[in-house]
């Protein structure tokens, strides 16, 4: 038997056709398999971006609500600031009226001709005020 009687018995028995089409049929399991896989993979993908998408905004929603308390606690601290200088503003008119009327506190009691420590307005010899002195006797 020569190489052409034994190439001509393979072509014409099939077996170089199955060959071929096993080769094809293998080709297009993969290509199926490969489409399979792409298809499984886009559809995670999908998940995940949804899943992003849901934990954005729950993030967002988070991030209103903090930047809400935080503007909330920076408007109380404001009020208390302005309390606290109101506070300090009054204390400030009393402790200066207190210390003027310490000063001008009458040596006298019980009488009803007023004596300050630093002099009267009034000049004692013409009961008048002395505006030279600026209500003071020298």
């Amino acid at each position: 038997m020569d190489w052409t009687n034994i190439i001509m018995t393979l072509i014409t028995s099939g077996a170089f056709t199955a060959i071929y089409l096993l080769g094809d049929r293998k080709t297009a399991s993969v290509l199926e398999n490969v489409s399979k896989t792409i298809d499984q993979w886009q559809g995670l993908l999908k998940e995940v971006k949804e899943e992003l998408a849901a934990k954005t905004e729950e993030y967002k929603e988070g991030q209103r609500q903090f930047d809400a308390a935080i503007a909330a606690k920076d408007a109380k601290i404001d009020a208390l600031y302005k309390e606290i200088s109101y506070n300090r503003d009054e204390r400030d008119k009393l402790s200066s009226k207190v210390a003027f009327l310490t000063a001008y506190r009458c040596k006298k009691i019980g009488c009803t001709q007023r004596e300050p420590p630093f002099g009267s307005a009034m000049d004692k010899e013409t009961n008048k005020y002395n505006k030279e002195t600026n209500g003071y006797n020298k």
